[in-house]
């Protein structure tokens, strides 16, 4: 790829696939993706079911805790992840995730736009986790 002819692409991970957890995909960002550091975003954080799920949120101290990835081989990466998130053109709708760019504020390094699976389903019945950060809650 020459430089300059395609802009960089960066996800967001808040859940299963940050470092410390044993997802079955995790190892897609590990050998496809470059982490960049650790990143908040605008949102809540909810437990779905064995796994989390974010929406995002106006309220400016909604925080949600994760990690970015500057994405180096997009189709392998987004495709195995649109598959681990359900979101694929063949999966049953309505999809509980949806890929979106959001702006991620990093640590260490200011606001990028970012890809995240955000929820997409009612989380009127779900348990919210207030930290926002899914590695504390799970601890």
């Amino acid at each position: 790829m020459k430089s300059g002819v395609m802009s960089s692409e960066y996800i967001f991970v808040y859940g299963s696939l940050r470092k410390g957890f044993s997802s079955p995909v995790r190892s897609v960002l590990d050998d496809h993706a470059e982490f960049i550091g650790e990143a908040i975003f605008q949102g809540k954080l909810y437990q779905i079911d064995w796994y989390p799920g974010v929406v995002s949120s106006g309220e400016s101290n909604d925080i949600v805790y994760g990690e970015v990835y500057k994405i180096i081989e997009e189709k392998v990466v987004l495709s195995t992840l649109d598959r681990y998130e359900g979101c694929t053109p063949l999966d049953p709708k309505p999809h509980a995730f949806v890929r979106k760019k959001m702006p991620i504020q990093l640590k260490k390094d200011g606001e990028r736009m970012a890809w995240i699976y955000l929820y997409n389903l009612p989380v009127d019945d779900k348990v919210y986790i207030p930290s926002g950060d899914y590695q504390q809650y799970k601890r």
